[in-house]
């Protein structure tokens, strides 16, 4: 229980912009899963928590930048994940947490530059989302699992060249979402996912030179946006909206959230590679900023080993 309330309490620092802080209660967290994890070997629920665990310290360092610790804890859970699976092939749980850290290893490895290894990693992501989704076709969250790899699996064929598959896997992801979506005007989780998407899928057709429908696509995305977000987003909310501005060419709201990321120390690799592709002058200043310039509390955060 008290591993559960840091982990909550981290969460709550982040989204404070206490980032050292939520650094130390992750790490504080993943060390007492560990102690746990060695109080009872044969406890499986314990393996599972701490592999949750390496997932959210993984995704926090990935915020910020640090590419090498966020693998390192995505490889722990992935091998912790593969234990579960083989230890019991039933649980969905455990085949979904072996599918999730798969996901995360391909998007990095595709941000890495290596494309053939992320394509094998985010196809094998690929089976066990589907899998899943198919064995509980009502569960909403799994169906949401498949729109998000698939949407991942778009951005990294798109780095790729491969425009015509990077579409063909928006419009899979639509399509999913098409089915689950309902009337409910405050799910956020559905409106990230839509918002996501139609970044992805404009992308692609603006390569195809079909820039009108990719207008379309990106307006629909700002205004599921705005109609859900509006109330202090977090910095990762806050990014997408950048984004879209970015793409529908609105260059100076563009630069003014954009300031509000770099004050926050958002820097999740999967927003610097988009800035990076940007024709926005401020946008890639952001994408090539060295360490050595980035705000203080990152900097002593990356000077903090891992427990």
């Amino acid at each position: 229980s008290l591993a559960n309330g840091l982990s909550w309490l981290a969460t709550l620092q982040k989204q404070s912009g206490d980032l050292r802080g939520a650094l130390q209660t992750f790490q504080d967290e993943l060390q007492m899963r560990y102690a746990l994890c060695e109080r009872d070997r044969l406890n499986m629920r314990a393996r599972y928590l701490l592999a949750i665990s390496h997932s959210q310290v993984g995704l926090f360092h990935r915020f910020l930048g640090h590419g090498a610790r966020a693998r390192e804890h995505f490889g722990r859970m992935n091998e912790l994940a593969s234990e579960l699976a083989v230890h019991d092939p039933d649980n969905s749980d455990w085949r979904r947490e072996l599918a999730f850290s798969q996901h995360l290893l391909g998007e990095l490895q595709y941000l890495e530059a290596t494309s053939d290894e992320a394509t094998r990693t985010l196809a094998e992501s690929e089976r066990l989302f589907l899998a899943l989704a198919e064995a509980d076709a009502t569960n909403r969250e799994r169906q949401l699992d498949v729109v998000s790899l698939h949407c991942t699996c778009s951005e990294e064929r798109y780095a790729a060249g491969e425009v015509e598959a990077a579409l063909a896997f928006a419009d899979r992801s639509i399509a999913r979402l098409e089915l689950i979506s309902n009337d409910d005007q405050e799910d956020r989780d559905l409106g990230a996912a839509w918002t996501r998407v139609l970044i992805a899928r404009g992308r692609a057709l603006t390569a195809l030179n079909r820039a009108e429908e990719a207008m379309k696509d990106w307006e629909r995305g700002l205004a599921i946006f705005e109609s859900l977000f509006v109330e202090n987003p977090d910095l990762e909310f806050r990014s997408l909206r950048v984004m879209l501005l970015i793409c529908l060419e609105r260059d100076r709201e563009a630069e003014m959230l954009l300031d509000v990321l770099i004050e926050g120390g958002f820097r999740d690799d999967l927003f610097v590679r988009f800035m990076a592709d940007s024709d926005l002058p401020a946008a890639k200043a952001f994408a090539s900023e060295p360490v050595s310039v980035r705000a203080e509390s990152e900097r002593e955060l990356e000077s903090d080993p891992n427990p």
